[in-house]
C-alpha cells in the first residue's frame, strides 16, 4: 500500500534539519516546548498536538522511517506534479512556436509570389512590341491612361496590403522572440530545478554519509568506554582480591605465631612446675 501524504513537516516544526539526531531533536523540542505551552496558546490544541506528535514521531527509529518514506512520498508526487505542468507548458509554446513558423512561411511564399507576378508584369511591358512606338489613335491614348492609372491603383493597394504583410510579419516575428525567449526560459528552470535535485541528493546524501561515520565513532567510543570501564572494573575486583588474600594470610600467620607463644608458654609453666 502507497505511503499516505504527509501534511506537516515535522522537521520544520521542531526547526531541525533532515539529519539531526535524537538528542537535537530533544534539545530543540525542550525549547519549543516551553514557547507553545498549552497555558500560552489557548485555542490552538490541534498544533500543539502536531508539534508533541512531531517530538514522538522523530525521537522513536521505526516511525522516523516510517514518516521520512510518507515524507519522501509526498515530494516525489509534488516534484511530479510540477514536472508534468512543466511538460504541458513546453508543449504549448512549441505549439504555439510551430503555429508562428507556420503563418510567418506562408506569408513569406505569398510575398515571394507577389514579386515574381510583378517582375512579369513590368518585364511583358517593357518588352511588349509597342512599347516606343509614338503613333497611336485616341482610343488606344485613353486605353494606355487607363492601363496606367489601372497600375497606379493596382500599385497602391498592392503597397497597402504589402505594408499589411510586412506589419503582420513584424508581428508575428515578434511574437515568435516571445515563445522562444519563453521556451529558453523555462529550459533554464528545467535546468536549474535539475542542478538544485541534484544538489540536494548531493548534500542529503553526504549528510546521511557524515551521520552514519559519527554515529559508527560515537559506536566504537562507546564500545572502547565500555571495555576500559570493565577492565578497570576487573583491575580493581583483582586488586581487591590480592588485598582479601594478604589479610587472609596475615591473619593466618598473626594466629600462628598467637599459637606458637601460647605453645611456648605452656612448655615454660610445664618445666616451671617439674622443678618444684
Amino acid at each position: 500500500m502507497a505511503p499516505v501524504e504527509v501534511k506537516d513537516d515535522f522537521y520544520a516544526v521542531l526547526e531541525v534539519s533532515n539529519t539531526a539526531t535524537f538528542d537535537v531533536i530533544t534539545k530543540n523540542y525542550r525549547r519549543l516546548a516551553k514557547i507553545r505551552h498549552p497555558d500560552r496558546n489557548i485555542g490552538k490544541h490541534d498544533s500543539i498536538a502536531v508539534f508533541q506528535d512531531c517530538k514522538a514521531t522523530l525521537q522513536n527509529a521505526d516511525r522516523t522511517i516510517q514518516y521520512g518514506q510518507k515524507k519522501g512520498a509526498t515530494e516525489d508526487k509534488a516534484k511530479q506534479k510540477e514536472d508534468d505542468a512543466r511538460q504541458e507548458r513546453f508543449r504549448r509554446l512549441n505549439v504555439t512556436k510551430s503555429r508562428y513558423d507556420s503563418d510567418i512561411f506562408e506569408d513569406q511564399v505569398d510575398e515571394d509570389s507577389r514579386k515574381e507576378r510583378e517582375r512579369n508584369g513590368w518585364w511583358a511591358y517593357m518588352t511588349s512590341p509597342n512599347y516606343g512606338k509614338v503613333d497611336e489613335t485616341v482610343e488606344q491614348n485613353q486605353a494606355r491612361e487607363s492601363a496606367r492609372l489601372h497600375r497606379l491603383a493596382s500599385k497602391s493597394i498592392q503597397g497597402s496590403e504589402l505594408r499589411d504583410k510586412e506589419a503582420k510579419l513584424k508581428r508575428l516575428q515578434s511574437a515568435l522572440q516571445d515563445v522562444n525567449s519563453q521556451i529558453a526560459v523555462e529550459k533554464q528552470k528545467v535546468e536549474h530545478a535539475a542542478s538544485a535535485q541534484i544538489r540536494e541528493r548531493k548534500a542529503t546524501k553526504e549528510a546521511r554519509e557524515a551521520q552514519a561515520a559519527r554515529e559508527a565513532r560515537e559506536a566504537q567510543e562507546r564500545e572502547w568506554k565500555a571495555a576500559m570501564a570493565a577492565a578497570a572494573e576487573r583491575r580493581s575486583m583483582e586488586a581487591e582480591e590480592r588485598r582479601r588474600a594478604m589479610r587472609a594470610a596475615e591473619e593466618a600467620a598473626r594466629k600462628a605465631e598467637e599459637a606458637q607463644r601460647y605453645v611456648m608458654n605452656v612448655r615454660a609453666c610445664v618445666r616451671l612446675a617439674g622443678d618444684t
